[in-house]
């Protein structure tokens, strides 16, 4: 498969399996998708920094408002330190990040659609075709038409 064809089968993996509807997307108004989704697409551990003019500290960027166990970013099971993942890991990482913002543009444009003059602007600011929630541009729907052409 394609990398596109490995995020979009991974977007509908995660609709379908976990439950990470568009609904539930929409929930995560606090930019976490996108929080995750760039802790799996870098290639190292990253790190936002926190604190004022005195002291700092740096903290994973790994979205405060989800759960620890969905974490699934390679870590050394003995001290739980990050470690360097596996080629085979690496890609599945970029897959989920790839799912991730593909998620996360989704729910943006739906909330950009709640707004007034939203179906005027639609075309200019590059929403799915149609301008409704669930339209063919859907990377879930993508992955879907897929696999029924096979």
């Amino acid at each position: 498969m394609t990398g596109i064809e490995l995020i979009a089968t991974e977007r509908m993996r995660q609709v379908k399996q976990e439950g990470w509807t568009p609904e539930h997307d929409d929930e995560h108004d606090d930019e976490s998708l996108a929080l995750a989704a760039i802790c799996y697409a870098a290639p190292i551990p990253i790190f936002r920094r926190k604190g004022g003019e005195t002291y700092f500290e740096f903290l994973d960027p790994w979205p405060d408002s989800w759960d620890v166990e969905w974490d699934k970013r390679p870590f050394d099971s003995y001290n739980g330190e990050p470690r360097e993942p596996t080629p085979a890991e690496r890609i599945r990482m970029l897959v989920k990040a790839g799912a991730l913002i593909a998620a996360e543009i989704d729910r943006l444009q739906r909330a950009a659609l709640k707004t007034p003059n939203a179906q005027a602007q639609g075309a200019e600011g590059g929403l799915i075709a149609g301008g409704s929630p669930g339209a063919t541009g859907s990377a879930a729907h993508v992955a879907e038409r897929g696999q029924n052409d096979e």
